[in-house]
């Protein structure tokens, strides 16, 4: 494989400048597809042709496969995402009442909602991000926690036991996964512009969209259990998969 600086006919500083660059395009044009079309539903050529490449390696070259792309998309958004949610959870975390499941809900919510608004440059991510979560073959957890990815909702995890003391771990994990999941799809959907359509419910905008995400998710978080949860829920946490 021929080195960057061979492909690109330029040397040292200017090479390595031509390699970012490069690297940026392929990254936006793989976002831009995976969105448009689905994840699968996109080849690696196709990315390479859409950034303006007239090197038919210079994706393997960069990222060696379609997980490789992936996983440097999530290297590309998720920090910013985590510590806006970690910047939220400080306050919860550094108190000693109990946490108020409003503020649990706007540091699972609010870092996804800000990038879903018109405009925001990186407003790919959170439809992306929906798609992520329904291919069953990208092993997305192990790479949020090997990169510390997940430590902000690792943080609300840990909140939600100070909020319901006693409760089944296992329950309160569920509530913590199935109350981001929500928010991310809900808001995907809001981005595609098909809810109205699906629905037939008027959205409006999308302020008032997040506003009513964030009662959702705040009643979610701070409902107790039901006795047939408690009764089939384990008492300690069970081993992962």
């Amino acid at each position: 494989m021929k080195a960057i600086s061979d492909q690109a006919g330029t040397t040292g500083g200017n090479a390595s400048e031509h390699a970012e660059e490069t690297r940026a395009l392929l990254l936006d044009a793989a976002e831009r597809l995976f969105v448009e079309r689905g994840i699968d539903a996109v080849s690696l050529r196709e990315i390479v042709r859409a950034a303006g490449q007239r090197n038919a390696s210079a994706l393997h070259y960069h990222f060696g496969s379609r997980d490789g792309v992936l996983e440097a998309l999530i290297d590309l958004r998720m920090p910013a995402v985590n510590a806006r949610r970690l910047a939220l959870m400080a306050p919860v975390m550094a108190g000693r009442r109990k946490p108020a499941p409003r503020r649990l809900a706007e540091a699972l919510i609010l870092p996804l909602a800000e990038i879903a608004e018109p405009g925001n440059e990186h407003g790919n991510w959170v439809r992306l991000a929906a798609q992520i979560y329904a291919n069953d073959s990208i092993g997305f957890a192990a790479i949020f926690r090997s990169k510390n990815y997940d430590e902000g909702l690792r943080q609300v995890g840990l909140a939600l036991r100070r909020a319901h003391p006693g409760a089944p771990p296992l329950l309160l994990d569920q509530r913590n996964m199935l109350a981001v999941r929500q928010a991310v799809h809900a808001l995907a959907d809001w981005q595609r512009g098909v809810l109205t359509r699906q629905s037939g419910v008027a959205i409006i905008s999308l302020p008032l969209f997040v506003a009513n995400l964030l009662d959702v998710t705040e009643a979610m978080l701070a409902a107790k259990f039901s006795a047939e949860a408690l009764r089939l829920a384990p008492k300690d946490d069970p081993e992962m998969p």
